[in-house]
């Protein structure tokens, strides 16, 4: 039986999967690449900021951590997409920023789906201008660093040299296997992400459990249009507890919804990815963090109505 190549791509919050998985859409033109996204929330946002192309296929698995509640929707979503006869070059499993991919690798390689894929290996994205905060926020951070067997360090142009020096021997010593990569916005040949990588561990590892997942999602919604000021405004002074937060929203004065991205308090308002498909609706954010107050983050949200 033929099988089919499937990588793992993770990352913790804000590090830059979607981004990369957009790069190889781009630069595989001719590939028939299946992309399976989970979310950390109810609200499927990565799904809407992949570009579509001809020839292939999102799945999204919304509202839990593939790792956990959302573990037998992923085998379910690999197995329709490997079943069904699209002939496939390859999968790509875009984790929710809080999975640990240990467990999303054990399935990815035992039965069913080690009959019908080829795992090349699981691609970590580091953000490196939030290496030290995240590694702090939740073990699922850490466990996607040591079980890399590629890890892009991205934002390279947001520290300095003598940063991402330290930031390269830190990973040596948690992951002397991993091959490293320095990258800006995910700029790497598709190749070494997509052949088979010599280090591939297959191993899950030893610790797994609701202590990884302390973070909350919080959904946000708004009928109207938004003001643009009032936004940026709200969106700079949220909490520190705040880790991520994601969407996209209709501005007063705009023809086109905008994409919200902010990390770690940096809040960036941009457009859309050529090809995405978005329906035409509410302005709606996830907002991930610990401890959130969540009428108080509606409220605030709401407030930003033209």
């Amino acid at each position: 039986m033929t099988t089919t190549p499937v990588t793992l791509l993770t990352g913790f919050l804000g590090s830059g999967k979607t981004t990369l998985v957009n790069r190889l859409l781009t630069e595989q033109v001719g590939q028939r690449i299946a992309v399976v996204v989970n979310e950390f929330g109810e609200l499927g946002i990565d799904a809407a900021l992949i570009a579509s192309r001809d020839g292939d296929d999102v799945v999204e698995l919304a509202n839990g951590c593939v790792c956990c509640a959302g573990r037998g929707d992923l085998v379910k979503a690999v197995e329709t997409l490997v079943s069904s006869g699209r002939d496939l070059d390859h999968v790509l499993v875009e984790g929710s920023g809080m999975a640990d991919p240990g467990p999303v690798v054990e399935s990815l390689v035992g039965p069913p789906l080690s009959e019908r894929l080829a795992y090349t290996g699981t691609v970590t994205c580091v953000d490196a201008a939030n290496f030290d905060a995240n590694l702090e926020h939740a073990e699922a951070a850490y466990n996607q660093l040591t079980h890399a067997d590629l890890l892009i360090i991205n934002k390279a142009d947001l520290v300095t040299p003598e940063v991402l020096e330290l930031i390269g021997q830190g990973l040596r010593r948690l992951n002397a296997a991993a091959a490293q990569v320095t990258t800006v916005r995910c700029a790497v040949p598709a190749e070494s992400v997509l052949t088979p990588m010599p280090a591939a561990d297959h191993r899950a590892p030893a610790t797994h459990g609701p202590e990884s997942h302390t973070m909350i999602g919080v959904t946000v919604g708004a009928a109207g249009e938004l003001d643009a000021e009032r936004l940026r405004t709200w969106l700079a002074g949220l909490p520190r507890s705040v880790v991520r937060a994601k969407g996209i929203v209709y501005l007063a004065g705009s023809d086109t919804p905008r994409v919200v991205q902010v990390v770690s308090g940096a809040v960036e308002l941009g457009e859309l990815p050529a090809g995405s498909t978005v329906r035409p609706g509410r302005s709606a954010l996830v907002l991930i963090g610990t401890g959130l107050d969540e009428d108080r983050l509606r409220r605030g949200f709401t407030a930003c109505v033209a």
